[in-house]
């Protein structure tokens, strides 16, 4: 039951709701019970979570914002609300910001010798195989592939495409010098039928000390073609992920500190 007292205001779903009686004599429309009190004060004003309402505040007309929460639902047969239409694929994301306490040229050539490393042991091989130099800006570029243990335990083997010893990632990479900074793309070359992995990264020099250097990364993964594991894998991966940064960091830290001391 809801009891309607005038000038009131609550929040309901995120936003606050003046709660307004109806005419003396009035009947509330809408079926008998909450439901149908609830019917009636939707038509009051709504005012976005946050706002300071007054009390005694009058209603007013719905903001015309293009959308709201009854339009996205869309509506059916006699103004009922509709079914949503479906959206996008979910995927998960994994973010980095770290800041390197040594300059740039060293943070990029420890980058580079990165792995394979003792400390990780899921990714066996490196190799570079392409690499030119823009002459006109002096641009590195560098296309280099991964070979990683496949990590996926045997019980969400389901896919027999998921049944594979190991993955491939191609990275590819462009070092200006000049401007102290090297971007990447990084993406899966296994699974492409069931999964897409990306990740965008980027050392520059910081700007809080020009003999510090930042780093940001950002991935994505989106698991489509493993019907109801598509969630849960992208979920592992998600984890392993997050994982697999902090192992990255420890290495660069590691071999920084051999090579700066």
């Amino acid at each position: 039951m809801f009891t309607v007292t005038p000038g009131a205001h609550t929040r309901l779903g995120g936003v606050f709701i003046v709660l307004q009686p109806p005419p003396s004599g009035q009947r509330l429309p809408g079926r008998r019970g909450a439901r149908g009190r609830c019917r009636c004060l939707q038509q009051a004003l709504r005012f976005p979570t946050g706002s300071s309402i007054p009390p005694g505040a009058a209603p007013g007309p719905a903001p015309q914002d293009g959308g709201g929460a009854g339009r996205a639902r869309g509506r059916g047969r006699k103004g009922r609300p509709g079914r949503a239409e479906p959206g996008p694929a979910m995927g998960v994301t994994v973010e980095v910001h770290r800041v390197y306490r040594y300059p740039f040229e060293q943070v990029v050539a420890s980058y580079l010798r990165k792995y394979p490393s003792p400390m990780d042991k899921h990714v066996t091989a490196v190799e570079t195989v392409e690499e030119k130099t823009d002459l006109s800006t002096g641009i590195v570029y560098r296309r280099r592939i991964a070979t990683c243990k496949n990590v996926i335990p045997e019980i969400l083997r389901k896919v027999s495409a998921l049944k594979v010893p190991n993955i491939h990632l191609e990275e590819e990479s462009w070092l200006n010098m000049q401007k102290r900074n090297m971007s990447m793309k990084t993406h899966c070359l296994t699974w492409t039928q069931y999964a897409s992995l990306s990740e965008e990264s980027v050392f520059r020099e910081s700007l809080e000390n020009p003999n510090w250097t930042d780093f940001t990364q950002k991935g994505r993964i989106s698991v489509t073609g493993a019907g109801l594991l598509n969630r849960v894998l992208e979920a592992f991966a998600q984890s392993f992920l997050k994982q697999g940064v902090k192992k990255g960091i420890k290495i660069m830290e590691t071999l920084l500190q051999e090579q700066c001391g």
